[in-house]
């Protein structure tokens, strides 16, 4: 998950698995406010150049994404790792949630981010 200006360090793990490809089901949530057309296509290219599921959201039209949109979008959440970069609170919120609906903490990774 990675909201805002935090989905940059996953477009650099997109090229590198773009050129390692492994056999992991991966599924990337951003969410932003700004939407540009030519970044959200490179965003898209990306993806799947690199066999990741992206699913987007654009808060000023689709809403703010919550955590049960994720669980819904990834049935099987439960087997994997939920990482994230972007705003403090929101990645707390998410991990709230998460763990509260049996994620073990351990596989909650945050990236340590916040605007000055």
């Amino acid at each position: 998950m990675g909201a805002g200006i935090g989905i940059t360090p996953f477009i650099a793990k997109m090229k590198h698995l773009a050129q390692h490809r492994g056999q992991q089901q991966i599924d990337l949530f951003h969410t932003t406010t700004d939407f540009d057309q030519g970044a959200i296509d490179k965003l898209c290219a990306d993806a799947a150049a690199a066999n990741i599921n992206l699913h987007l959201t654009v808060t000023t039209r689709d809403g703010h994404l919550t955590p049960a949109q994720i669980r819904e979008a990834v049935p099987q959440w439960r087997e994997g790792s939920v990482w994230f970069c972007g705003p403090a609170g929101f990645g707390e919120e998410l991990k709230r949630d998460f763990v509260k609906q049996g994620l073990p903490a351990a596989r909650f990774h945050q990236e340590l981010f916040a605007m000055r």
